[in-house]
């Protein structure tokens, strides 16, 4: 056998395996999609649902809201907060001032 023949089955066994590799490559892909596709569907489902069961779950009925202060005050937090940050302000003109 000569080195050309040799060369020539080498060539062309290397050329059937390279198209083997890419209808491989072909097929992998194809699954990845139906797979992802699959996986958006039953998410979707999944969804609606969890969805539905919120709701079954959540009452959406702001007429029936109680206050949550006492008496219709606001919380002393709140209050102590805005104080603070006032303060903060106060001390920040002053400085502004005096630069």
């Amino acid at each position: 056998m000569s080195s050309t023949t040799f060369l020539s089955v080498m060539a062309g066994l290397s050329g059937i395996v390279v198209f083997g590799a890419l209808i491989s490559v072909f097929h992998i892909y194809t699954d990845i999609n139906s797979f992802v596709d699959e996986a958006h569907r039953e998410l979707g489902a999944f969804r609606g649902v969890a969805n539905d069961a919120w709701n079954s779950m959540v009452n959406h009925d702001d007429s029936a809201r109680v206050a949550r202060s006492v008496f219709g005050r606001p919380r002393k937090r709140v209050v102590a907060r805005k104080r603070v940050v006032a303060k903060k302000r106060v001390v920040a003109a002053r400085r502004h001032v005096q630069a």
